[in-house]
């Protein structure tokens, strides 16, 4: 009875009751943009013998529901019987890659001799007409495709076959400038068609905070004054409700550790984080999708900065590769911003060093 009574206690106390609520909004309906969901899938639910679907560039600010509302545009072309594939350009960052992902949509199995990637985008290509089939390839963070050097994807998907259409690509990133570094009669060549995602009105970013809210935290753990200071926060960083949200879960985790059972307004701009044994789902994602040698090198900076000198020093000590290929690791999480650089100058060699230090919590 005691111990029944204690839990209670423990319960009554929390005021975090739902983490992932906060963090984690992919498929989430309060984020839905139906007139820019429409527009894209018009194009495409036209996608005939006789009429070619453009390719698309979803782009907007960070935190801005890029790619809740690309999941849901694709839940709807998968209903309307047109194949579609996902990938982030971080993670399947070579034509191989994402050719891997597509034959496994299409149910061809590559088999273990290997083939060129040629071949097998071939054979997906054979499948589809085959089948009479379509395919749309969501590039997620498309960026990552230019910074890899892998741009050829981008015309194997446009180039058509005895006139038939049978891909298109949806890319999503902050900005299209990405995309400056191709040839300009080589993107005319992509039929690219940008589509904005702008920020949500501050009425929008209130409804979903506050939506948001009732269902992750206790009721009476916060009152309309931390709605507002949220609405605020996300309203002067260019409409990233992502941010807000979790600053709300931050202040939520510091009046625990407080061992307060309400959220104060102030508690929205304090950035600590405050120890806690659970590791939030939204890091876990993100760091799922780091390979072991981004991951070793954020296991090293979580220490603190480091120059370049120490860092390949600590790197090597845990995993042979060599200066160059660490390198390119550390460019490859500064063009994620999950790290940062500088260059600073040595007291001692009178030598210019670069120091990394993360801009991600793990």
């Amino acid at each position: 009875m005691i111990a029944s009574q204690s839990c209670a206690k423990c319960d009554v106390q929390r005021v975090l009751l739902n983490d992932s609520i906060l963090l984690d909004s992919n498929s989430d309906n309060l984020f839905l943009r139906k007139d820019l969901s429409d527009k894209v899938l018009k194009g495409i639910r036209n996608w005939n013998e006789k009429r070619h679907a453009a390719n698309i560039i979803l782009y907007g600010r960070p935190g801005i529901g890029k790619t809740t509302l690309a999941q849901q545009i694709i839940d709807n072309i998968r209903a309307a019987g047109i194949k579609c594939v996902y990938a982030n350009c971080w993670r399947y960052y070579t034509r191989m890659a994402i050719y891997s992902l597509m034959a496994k949509e299409v149910g061809e199995v590559i088999p273990r001799r290997g083939l060129a990637t040629d071949e097998v985008f071939d054979r997906i290509g054979q499948v589809l007409e085959t089948e009479e089939q379509r395919m749309v390839v969501v590039l997620d963070e498309i960026d990552g495709l230019i910074f890899n050097h892998q741009e050829r994807l981008l015309y194997d998907l446009t180039e058509q076959s005895g006139g038939k259409q049978r891909f298109c690509f949806m890319g999503i990133c902050d900005e299209p400038s990405g995309f400056t570094e191709l040839d300009d009669e080589l993107k005319a060549d992509l039929r690219l068609s940008e589509v904005e995602v702008k920020p949500y009105s501050p009425d929008e970013i209130r409804e979903i905070i506050r939506s948001k809210a009732k269902l992750a935290l206790r009721q009476g753990s916060y009152d309309e004054l931390v709605i507002e200071v949220c609405t605020l926060l996300a309203a002067n960083n260019n409409g990233n409700v992502k941010l807000a949200l979790k600053a709300l879960w931050n202040a939520a985790l510091l009046a625990e550790a407080e061992g307060r059972q309400n959220i104060r307004a102030g508690d929205i701009f304090i950035t600590k984080k405050p120890d806690r044994n659970q590791i939030s789902s939204g890091n876990k994602t993100q760091k799922s999708e780091l390979n072991k040698e981004e991951q070793l090198i954020i296991s090293i900076l979580s220490k603190g900065t480091a120059s370049s000198s120490s860092l390949y020093d600590s790197f090597q000590k845990n995993m042979v590769r060599t200066k160059r290929q660490i390198r390119n690791y550390l460019n490859r999480l500064v063009a994620r911003r999950i790290i940062s650089s500088s260059e600073q100058m040595d007291s001692k060699s009178f030598f210019k060093t670069r120091e990394y230090s993360l801009t991600t919590t793990f």
